[in-house]
């Protein structure tokens, strides 16, 4: 049977009370519609912040984590952190302090970079002397090798291999010239018919008995050997036109005898008048010194062709 204080004791068990709000709620639903009330979350909120400001007084909560590398003063937040390194005065100071210490730096690293610079350029210029220095006595001592080679193969040709030649002024005496020599250089010329002759007679020796050799065919250098020694000629070539003029004198002497083989020669109206008249014109050097002149060099160069030196052949 239900009675009047068991209903009372069911209501009281149905019932929830807010002691923060000192608020009485009849039902559980009403109950928790009251703790997400505007009211509740004041009253709990106010409960709190007066609870963080008492823990607060007695202890901080936030550390002071955030130092001054200049000053080395502590600070709770980074942004209080960078407020104070706007304005600190040991930053200031530390920083012209750098700027100093980097100028002087860089200016004692300008001056090592410089020294290095100049000891280098100097270094450099000591180098290239030597270099240039060695060139030129490299250069001199190939050029005087060369120079002393050359001389010295030519003069083993000459004075070795060619110490048996004859003398030219005797090479020349020694030719035997006759009549037909004389008809020849009435048919193809003076200088032709004298650079036969001289080449006919060159022939006739062996190579190295030859009285006379050219080493530069372009200059005409010409050695002779004379009274036994073997001498370079002169740039007139005296030696050679001189036994040039021999033979012209020995091909000359020849007319006589060519009068003798041929009696008919003085009669104008004979064939033989005009070869005669042609023999005697052509066995002239020639009517002026220049022509005579050009004739003989003429005859060098032909006899240069023949006596030119094989120098490969020879080494």
């Amino acid at each position: 049977m239900e009675t009047f204080g068991n209903k009372i004791q069911q209501n009281s068990a149905t019932k929830k009370y807010c002691a923060k709000c000192d608020v009485l709620c009849s039902t559980i639903y009403n109950y928790k519609t009251h703790l997400l009330s505007r009211r509740h979350v004041m009253e709990t909120h106010a409960e709190t912040f007066g609870n963080t400001i008492q823990q607060n007084s007695a202890t901080p909560s936030f550390p002071l984590k955030y130092e001054c590398n200049f000053c080395k003063k502590l600070y709770k937040t980074r942004s209080g952190l960078w407020k104070h390194k706007n304005v600190c005065l040991e930053k200031k100071d530390a920083f012209k302090n750098n700027i100093t210490d980097v100028s002087s730096c860089t200016s004692h690293d300008e001056i090592d970079k410089n020294s290095i610079i100049l000891k280098l350029l100097d270094q450099n210029a000591n180098l290239q002397n030597q270099i240039l220095e060695l060139s030129k006595e490299k250069s001199t001592v190939i050029t005087h090798n060369t120079i002393h080679n050359n001389q010295f193969n030519l003069n083993v040709f000459l004075n070795e291999h060619c110490k048996d030649a004859l003398n030219l002024m005797d090479f020349i005496n020694s030719l035997e010239l006759q009549t037909s020599d004389l008809e020849t250089t009435g048919k193809i010329g003076y200088a032709e018919g004298i650079s036969k002759i001289f080449i006919n007679g060159l022939k006739e020796l062996e190579l190295h008995k030859r009285p006379i050799h050219c080493s530069d065919l372009k200059r005409e250098v010409f050695y002779v050997k004379d009274c036994n020694i073997w001498e370079k000629d002169n740039k007139e070539k005296e030696k050679l036109k001189k036994a040039i003029k021999i033979i012209t004198n020995k091909n000359i002497n020849q007319i006589s005898q060519w009068q003798k083989e041929n009696p008919e020669y003085y009669k104008v109206d004979n064939k033989k008048n005009d070869e005669y008249m042609q023999i005697v014109y052509s066995a002239m050097c020639g009517e002026t010194m220049d022509e005579a002149n050009k004739n003989y060099e003429k005859i060098i160069k032909n006899v240069a062709k023949e006596v030119m030196i094989n120098k490969e052949k020879e080494k």
